[in-house]
């Protein structure tokens, strides 16, 4: 290797020829432009204030490496594009997927933060995995199994919205508290994520809500409009509309 070359951040790669890797995977944007009007739609009309929802990094992965973490995006696109036809709703304001892997789901949640902490762009500097960042590389390149990354759990809530359609909100991965347990947050697809990296013990109420090592989706639905994300949202298109000089009583035309 060239003095200066970057090296493939893949388990025991050495490949210098990288790609343009994708934090949240291009499956995902191609599947929000090509179902209707939605939120990842209308966020990226609104102009320069969302370049991150194709955030992509040309100095972290060589196409083989991407291509494994793709077996985990692809399985979470085909559970997210079946959740509308095969969850039920066994008591009020709770949802249930059968049939779910939720360890692949799991480490699909982990491959983008993993992708976002090894990546130096802007939009992504805030998710930083420290000393938890080599494990989950070697959980995802199989060398080791999830459940020795105890300290990473994913929970699911679900949006639901008067306006828009779920299935088209999502958002890079932040930093946040979830109760007072360090996490990250991101939408995906209709879904909350709250990916907790953290070693303090949860309750025993959370347990069957946790994804990893389930069988099914578990969680409870979430009204967009309630939500911090719908008011950043909302501040940031009303923002950008008076930058172009939109009166904003036009902006729900």
């Amino acid at each position: 290797m060239k003095t200066g070359e970057i090296k493939c951040h893949g388990l025991h790669c050495s490949q210098t020829t990288l790609i343009r890797s994708h934090i949240m995977p291009r499956a995902f944007g191609r599947l929000f432009k090509g179902e209707g009007p939605n939120m990842a739609l209308s966020m990226r009309q609104t102009g320069p204030a969302f370049p991150q929802l194709g955030e992509y990094d040309e100095s972290i992965l060589c196409a083989e490496c991407d291509n494994k973490l793709g077996v985990f995006d692809n399985y979470a696109l085909k559970v997210c594009k079946e959740f509308p036809q095969k969850h039920t709703t066994p008591r009020d304001n709770i949802f249930e997927m059968p049939d779910v892997d939720g360890d692949s789901f799991a480490k699909f949640v982990l491959a983008i933060l993993w992708r976002a902490s090894i990546s130096n762009r802007p939009a992504v500097a805030a998710v930083r995995l420290g000393k938890h960042e080599s494990m989950a590389r070697d959980v995802l390149f199989g060398a080791k199994p999830l459940n020795a990354m105890s300290a990473f759990k994913v929970l699911l809530q679900r949006y639901t919205s008067d306006h828009l359609d779920p299935a088209g909100i999502y958002t890079l991965p932040t930093r946040a508290t979830f109760h007072h347990w360090n996490s990250y947050g991101f939408a995906v697809s209709g879904f909350r994520v709250a990916a907790i990296i953290d070693s303090k013990p949860m309750p025993a109420t959370l347990a069957s809500y946790i994804v990893n090592g389930s069988k099914s989706l578990r969680g409870s639905f979430k009204r967009f409009e309630d939500t911090s994300e719908f008011e950043a949202v909302a501040n940031m298109v009303v923002a950008d509309a008076r930058r172009k000089g939109v009166p904003p009583w036009k902006l729900n035309k």
